[in-house]
């Protein structure tokens, strides 16, 4: 984590605050906080999302794993809803960009999950 926030304090000193560059780090941060069970990774994907749709738009096919990675947040917290939502976002974009089919079999496999995990309950 250290070298990720090293990283981000220079690009925050240095390029503007919708810079693609920064969305990259946010990303990596809010990757680096998943794999540690940390809620605060969603805020990490939050920033993420926004420069990317404030720059390139909604359905830019760099917003689709960022889609798919909050989409696994909210799986994880129970939220079966808000998961499955996301990963139709993600799907939905995947359509458009047709090259990115690792983030599209990744949304369906976590759909997949819900379903198994609603029909336990």
């Amino acid at each position: 984590m250290e070298k990720i926030n090293e990283a981000l304090a220079i690009y925050e000193s240095i390029l503007p605050g919708d810079h693609p560059d920064k969305a990259t780090t946010y990303c990596n941060i809010g990757l680096v906080l998943l794999k540690k069970g940390e809620k605060r990774a969603f805020q990490y994907f939050q920033k993420t999302l926004a420069i990317i749709e404030g720059v390139f738009g909604e359905k830019h096919m760099n917003a689709e794993p960022v889609h798919n990675r909050i989409g696994e947040l909210k799986l994880g917290k129970g939220d079966y809803e808000g998961a499955l939502e996301e990963f139709k976002i993600c799907l939905n974009i995947g359509k458009i960009y047709s090259a990115k089919k690792i983030t599209a079999a990744a949304a369906h496999n976590n759909i997949t999950a819900i379903h198994w995990k609603q029909k336990d309950q």
